[in-house]
């Protein structure tokens, strides 16, 4: 079963919003020296996770498009999400005989495979002089936590995105022309023959990922009067085009923004959301001050653990 991660997840120390807004409040008038020393040692590691939680939750987190599942404690380091194959409608040999009184059913076993992931850590540092926390812990928490969120997130969508690329022959992907060096643009035919390949294959096209620069130009290059009126009038209104053809429509410049035109190059992917991509997850947002005193500081240490995986190309 998927279960997508929270904002207050495993790993983030809060337990609800009013919780974490009481915490900044009676901290507003200390230094971030005072929450890395004494009793207070663990306040600013906690501030900086649930900041970089939140700002997740303000991008595009791909892990929505994954099926996640979290990793046991003692669980080791090679996680195994189950995968059925697929049994074939066979026309009268196979788990869809017609029956009368005089005969048995013919079965068709389910097989069951899995595909096996080794986990990994994303991680963001950075590095605080002693002079620097003498600075107002609040507002400093808040700025580390966001870039963190920020740079976590990143290392996420590569991830995953990478895991979505590595489609093979029976998912539709849109590549330069190979050898002349031309970039494609997106077109709506592109998008359907993405969802035939998908529903032939008796999948759910849920949802549409591609990079802002090659939304818009797919976008501009179809804005019509009859199209604008039909479908894009959202868009063109509040700068929100939450589905196309019924999917939800993820623009992250994470997928990439620079192409050269070449046969690798993927502009965009069309997948079944929860089922085609797994992501195994081991520890959400969690954050560690360390006493640095080569630097005469302190390092604040940010991380995620877990991985993406291909499950089903089709």
């Amino acid at each position: 079963m998927s279960t997508e991660p929270t904002v207050m997840d495993k790993g983030y120390p809060y337990k609800d919003v009013t919780d974490y807004k009481n915490v900044l409040e009676s901290n507003k008038e200390v230094t971030i020296k005072e929450l890395t020393t004494g009793t207070s040692g663990l306040s600013l590691a906690q501030l900086v996770a649930t900041r970089a939680a939140m700002q997740m939750l303000t991008l595009m987190d791909a892990r929505k498009l994954c099926r996640t599942e979290n990793v046991p404690e003692r669980g080791g380091m090679v996680y195994h999400f189950q995968k059925a194959v697929v049994v074939p409608f066979t026309g009268g040999t196979g788990s869809t005989d017609v029956l009368d009184e005089s005969t048995d059913l013919n079965t068709t076993d389910i097989t069951l495979t899995d595909v096996t992931v080794t986990l990994q850590t994303f991680a963001g540092r950075t590095d605080v002089s002693d002079i620097a926390m003498r600075q107002a812990a609040v507002n400093f928490s808040q700025l580390i936590g966001a870039a963190h969120g920020n740079a976590l997130v990143r290392s996420l969508n590569n991830d995953i995105y990478t895991s979505v690329k590595t489609a093979g022959s029976t998912a539709y992907v849109q590549t330069g022309s190979a050898g002349d060096a031309t970039e494609t643009t997106l077109a709506w035919s592109h998008i359907f023959s993405a969802r035939q390949k998908i529903l032939s294959q008796r999948g759910m096209p849920t949802d549409f990922i591609t990079s802002p620069k090659k939304l818009y130009e797919l976008i501009q290059s179809n804005v019509t009067s009859v199209q604008f009126y039909a479908s894009l009038q959202d868009f063109i209104k509040e700068g929100t085009l939450p589905r196309i053809m019924g999917m939800r429509v993820s623009e992250d410049p994470v997928w990439g923004e620079t192409f050269t035109g070449t046969s690798a190059e993927v502009y965009g992917a069309v997948l079944w959301g929860g089922e085609a991509v797994g992501f195994c997850l081991a520890d959400d947002v969690h954050t560690e001050v360390q006493r640095w005193a080569p630097r005469v500081g302190a390092r604040i240490v940010s991380s995620v653990a877990g991985k993406s995986v291909l499950i089903m190309s089709p």
